[in-house]
């Protein structure tokens, strides 16, 4: 079609907008859906503030936002005028979730209808007005058929685009300008057209059938790529796209410079056209790095050495066209981005080179900003190198380049201090680097998660080496919970699921789950169990499962955070979480004084007084080192009448308390008289007589017929009397395959974990087993290993022995034995090992039982590490106490704080039957704390012995048959002892000694003197 002459276009803009006018006057007073379609941002404006001018009615304007979800609460929200006579709504163009907004709308129509008694006109573009027919096609039927589209005259497009091209590659080439991408951005605008809005524009032309030019197409091909990869929002998709763009921008202008690379020092005339090409070649190149990047955290793929080389070869080939067309500022501003790319590829004599090069022009075109990156590199390459000085003075200087600068310049400064550290600590300046090391933990990860947790591990190498076993622990637990923060850990371990942790950059958004439940069949779940919550009927709820089946993860990482996230109606939740049992009484009611927070300026002065009394006396027992609450009937009944007190008051303020006793079966392991575990139902029957209240017992299914007790107590009628009843049992199963490999494949997706397929499919079928069922606990044990041992394909797994999932879970525990030191590896697994029962199953345990338990077992307590005397924490008492506290903090075993005496208690049965096979005593891997503190000391006793055989043979004048067997036997001591300990100092170290053995054997015919076997005698300790 031939272009409309410009009047034409304009003429039938305003005989629409004339006709949207009319139609809007006629319909005030009643509602009336009326849609406008307009591509243009800028026409748009023009054409509403002429209607207002135009129309005689009061008219006003509601601009969408991004948080819009839903239409009809957004335009009453937003009415600022009570009683307009009609609205316009703009701003679909901002809305986040489009489709869910028009869903939604359509759902909700009948309420337009009814509250809004005016018109209503929806400005939209072209795929807004389709998307609108799509998801909302009952309340679009309500708009009149013919809907006013406005238009802009293809010259005026075509001069705003030639306008916005100009715009852009002079802000581009401007020398003042140091950042490219940064200059690009700043042009919103193509003449009086959005950059946004330029696929619209070009669709336009192409169905006018106007072609353009090939050097503007090129021109629009590069600024559509710039915008498709701008920083910090495009997609895997969205770069593809990009790429193809700039490769058509390149294709377009390198028919201009066909000979670039033939004579790489030859000069290039400084055209346009040659300018242009760096720069699509400079954009080409960076979005190949994003493109690798990013598909290299978000995605399965691992990426490969020849990614990287794609993107080196663009970025080389725009420094070295920039250097021949005699612009080294170009070059000044994209080199950094050639230096990365030669970091990921591992070139360090590329690397060096062209950080040098860097250097100079940033000290040429003032670029302070970017000079302390090269000197990283150079600091980087020299390590590698093993040029430690060399090393430490780059990145000393890396450091001073960037001391003067501010956020986000300063964000190396960590890298740069472990680079020293690392230097110093290879030149034996051990203690200069834990200082450099210290120093970089305590500037935090400043957004850069990764390196953060490398500068940990360094330094937590440190402390091992220095025998600061606790303090190295520490800093392991640090840096598993920033990885899980940053999402660069898939897997937990043995603990329990807990909310998902959020980056400091996100919002804070309560519908965000742990993964595991959102992909598995947990999250219907935890639907279900929140429709119970907000029903009258199902005021108890008793969820049941094996050990393991995630019953508290459920609880901690979706139901509690959902609860405190939101509320159910208009009430507002107030949980209460209960673990311990052995003083329940005295935990709840200090749950409920906290949580619960009862106003105590809007109740009754009496009441007041009440509970602030009750609380006193709550708080009191709880402080006190005498007996427990629950020894005192008395005291036990003023603190129930407290909370339930409390419990009532929230009907006043309108707050649905939720009880959860979580671990319920511990309750009555803690309380074994009938007595003491009616008094606990006869509460809960007071419970559910108060109104919204609910109530959640979490338990194993083994220990359910427990709770029969509880039908024999009046006050149940709230649940029919019956505890077991189908409408309060809830059950709780493990994850079926198909949900623990979904649960794999999305963990391992968002933590830039890599997973052979092949290897999930063998590992859920080794998880399932016979019964098809896969254990949750067992799931994060195995998955933890394999992401620590960094076990990506099948071969690695089938490399792990005949039977690969017992064997990770076995090195899951060892691992945690090594946590506590090489002197205490044997105390822990011991401890580990008393916290189980014959039964498989885990006893809570207080210090003092543990403690007569390895006197028992004739097991003596090494001496506790020496840093402890120093340390912060001043309750050691002795290693015992070291050893509960590194357990405690692995997720291993649970502490809990009692009095008179804490508790601990592993925190699954399944854990306890794996601690059983390994480390029953008898087993290698359990030894006693002298035969493994003497280990190391071995060594030297056999040597000491074999010294005193070779002594000068000259001397030996009176030999006995009765000294020659007393040595022989002193040797047999030490190598059977040696090798009792072998278990835990390795193979290569019984290799060794083995081999020592065996030289002194072959000379001790030569070693009889009766006073040489005397001086080996007193110095052994047998």
């Amino acid at each position: 079609m031939n272009d409309a002459p410009l009047d034409e276009i304009e003429i039938r803009n305003r005989e629409a907008l004339e006709e949207l006018a009319q139609t809007i006057e006629w319909s005030v007073g009643e509602f009336h859906l009326l849609l406008a379609r307009c591509n243009y941002g800028n026409v748009r404006s023009h054409l509403i503030t002429r209607l207002q001018e135009i129309c005689p009615v009061r008219i006003q304007v509601v601009t969408l936002t991004n948080e819009a979800e839903k239409l009809y609460t957004t335009i009453r929200e937003a009415m600022t005028d009570q009683d307009p006579e009609a609205v316009l709504v703009i701003g679909f163009e901002h809305v986040r979730d489009l489709d869910k907004l028009f869903a939604a709308a359509d759902s909700a129509r009948e309420e337009f209808r009814k509250n809004f008694a005016f018109p209503l006109v929806f400005w939209l573009d072209d795929s807004q007005f389709n998307g609108f027919k799509n998801r909302a096609p009952n309340f679009e039927s309500w708009a009149p058929v013919d809907t006013p589209v406005f238009a802009i005259a293809p010259f005026a497009i075509l001069q705003s685009l030639e306008q916005g091209c100009h715009a852009i590659f002079k802000a581009a080439f401007n020398p003042e300008e140091k950042d490219l991408p940064d200059a690009i951005g700043r042009i919103t605008h193509l003449g009086d057209l959005q950059r946004s809005e330029l696929p619209n524009a070009l669709q336009f032309l192409e169905d006018q059938g106007i072609g353009l030019r090939a050097d503007l197409q090129a021109d629009l091909d590069f600024i559509q790529g710039c915008h498709l990869s701008r920083r910090n929002s495009a997609t895997l998709e969205a770069l593809e796209a990009a790429i193809e763009f700039f490769q058509n921008t390149i294709i377009h202008y390198r028919t201009y410079l066909p000979t670039i690379l033939v004579a790489p020092n030859a000069p290039v005339p400084q055209s346009l056209s040659n300018l242009k090409l760096g720069l699509a070649l400079f954009f080409l190149g960076r979005c190949q790095f994003q493109q690798i990047d990013l598909a290299r955290r978000t995605s399965y793929l691992p990426y490969k050495q020849a990614d990287w080389e794609v993107a080196r070869a663009s970025l080389t080939e725009a420094v070295l066209l920039f250097d021949q067309c005699d612009r080294p500022d170009m070059s000044a501003k994209i080199i950094l981005r050639l230096l990365r790319t030669l970091r990921r590829l591992e070139d360090w004599g590329a690397l060096e080179e062209m950080s040098r090069r860097a250097i100079s022009l940033h000290a040429t075109y003032d670029m302070p900003t970017r000079a302390g990156e090269p000197y990283g590199f150079l600091a980087e390459a020299a390590l590698d190198r093993k040029q430690w000085a060399q090393a430490r003075d780059y990145a000393q200087q890396a450091l001073q380049v960037i001391a003067p600068l501010g956020w986000p310049y300063h964000w190396p400064e960590g890298l740069y201090l472990s680079f020293q550290a690392r230097a110093e600590a290879e030149m034996g300046n051990v203690e200069e680097a834990i200082a450099l090391l210290e120093q970089a933990q305590e500037l935090g990860d400043r957004g850069h998660p990764t390196t953060y947790c490398r500068t940990l591990e360094a330094l937590r190498e440190l402390y091992w080496q220095q025998k600061r076993y606790l303090d190295a622990f520490k800093l392991k637990q640090a840096r598993l919970e920033v990885e899980k923060i940053a999402g660069i850990r898939a897997f937990v371990g043995a603990g329990r699921l807990g909310a998902q942790a959020r980056l400091l950059t996100e919002a804070n958004n309560p519908d965000d789950l742990a993964p595991e439940i959102r992909v598995s069949g947990r999250q219907l779940d935890l639907q279900r169990l929140l429709e119970r919550i907000g029903r009258n009927d199902f005021k108890l709820t008793v969820i049941h499962g094996s050990s393991g089946v995630g019953k508290s993860s459920l609880m901690n990482a979706g139901l509690i955070p959902t609860l405190k996230g939101r509320a159910i109606g208009t009430r507002e939740n107030r949980v209460v979480l209960v673990r311990k049992y052995t003083d329940w009484t005295g935990d709840l009611s200090v749950q409920a004084a906290e949580v619960l927070a009862v106003r105590s300026s809007q109740l009754p002065e009496p009441l007041t007084s009440t509970l602030n009394q009750a609380f006193f006396t709550v708080v009191s027992a709880k402080s006190s080192n005498h007996a427990q609450a629950d020894s005192q009937p008395e005291l036990q009944k003023r603190m129930l009448d407290y909370v339930l007190q409390q419990l009532r008051e929230c009907d006043n303020q309108n707050l649905r308390p939720i009880l959860i006793f979580d671990q319920f079966e511990e309750f009555f392991f803690a309380n074994p008289n009938a007595i003491d575990r009616r008094r606990f139902f006869e509460f809960l029957g007071d419970c559910l007589q108060i109104p919204f209240i609910n109530v959640i017992l979490s338990l194993r299914e083994d220990y359910i017929h427990y709770l029969l007790e509880a039908n024999k107590v009046k006050g149940l009628g709230a649940i029919g009397s019956d505890i077991l009843s189908n409408n309060v049992l809830y059950g709780l199963g493990n994850f079926s395959p198909t949900d623990a490999k979904a649960i794999i494949e999305d963990l391992t997706r968002r933590s830039r974990l890599y997973l052979e397929p092949e290897l999930i499919n063998a590992l859920v079928n080794d998880l399932a087993g016979e019964l098809q069922e896969v254990r949750p606990i067992e799931l994060q044990v195995v998955g933890t290993q394999l992401e620590t041992e960094g076990i990506h394909t099948l071969a690695d797994y089938h490399a792990l022995g005949p039977k690969p999932k017992e064997e990770l879970v076995t090195r899951y525990l060892q691992e945690v034995v090594q946590d506590c030191g090489e002197e205490y590896a044997a105390l822990s697994a011991r401890v580990l090992y008393e916290l189980t029962d014959e039964r498989g199953t885990r006893p809570l345990k207080t210090r003092p039982e543990l403690l007569r338990e390895l006197e028992t077992a004739d097991f003596p307590l090494p001496a506790p590490p020496t840093d402890l005397s120093t340390h912060p924490i001043k309750h050691f008492k002795d290693s015992l106490d070291y050893v509960l506290r590194m357990l405690s903090g692995s997720g291993l075993v649970t502490y809990l704080p009692e009095q008179p005496d804490d508790r601990y208690q592993l925190i699954h049965d399944y854990i306890a039957e794996a601690i059983r096979k390994k480390y029953a005593p008898g087993r290698q891997g359990l030894l006693k704390p002298f035969e493994q503190s003497e280990t190391l000391s071995l060594k030297s006793e056999v040597q000491q012995a074999t010294l005193a055989e070779r002594q000068d043979h000259d001397e030996q004048t009176q030999k006995t048959t009765e000294t020659l067997e007393e040595a022989h036997k002193l040797r047999f001591k030490a190598e059977r002892r040696l090798k009792i300990a072998s278990g835990v100092l390795g193979l290569s170290l019984l290799s060794l000694l083995l081999a020592l053995v065996v030289s002194m054997a072959m000379v001790s015919k030569e070693r009889k003197q009766e006073a040489q076997a005397n001086n080996i005698r007193s110095q052994q300790r047998f």
